[in-house]
């Protein structure tokens, strides 16, 4: 049986870190909002990216950026114009606690099949 730091080790996080960023972030901001809401504090406007800082025992550490847009003017809908930025840094947990290397990695692909199916369930 793998200890967690075998788990966790460095190079196996640093993989997944940068495969999950690279590839998925439109299912990382929706693990935010699924988790969250799509405004977990009061002053947080938009969500418009969320990357992946960290996995550990914890689960998910992401960085979040956060837009306020005001329109610019009220019959064009599609001009926005941008005010400030915020950022914080929410923790996901893992549904069920990864005893392995592999467990981890089901783990994850169950989060971000879930987390598409949710941003795919927005189109409908």
């Amino acid at each position: 049986m793998q200890g967690m730091d075998d788990i966790y080790d460095d190079k196996s996080v640093s993989d997944i870190l940068k495969n999950l960023n690279t590839n998925y972030s439109t299912e990382l901001a929706e693990l935010v909002e699924m988790t969250f809401g799509s405004k977990p504090e009061p002053e947080l406007q938009r969500l418009s990216t969320a990357e992946m800082i960290a996995i550990g025992s914890f689960g998910f550490r992401l960085l979040c950026h956060y837009h306020r847009w005001e329109t610019a003017e009220k019959n064009d809908r599609m001009f926005h114009e941008h005010t400030d930025e915020t950022t914080r840094i929410f923790t996901i947990p893992f549904p069920t606690q990864p005893r392995s290397r592999e467990e981890l990695l089901t783990v994850i692909e169950e989060m971000i099949k879930d987390a598409k199916a949710s941003y795919l369930k927005g189109f409908d």
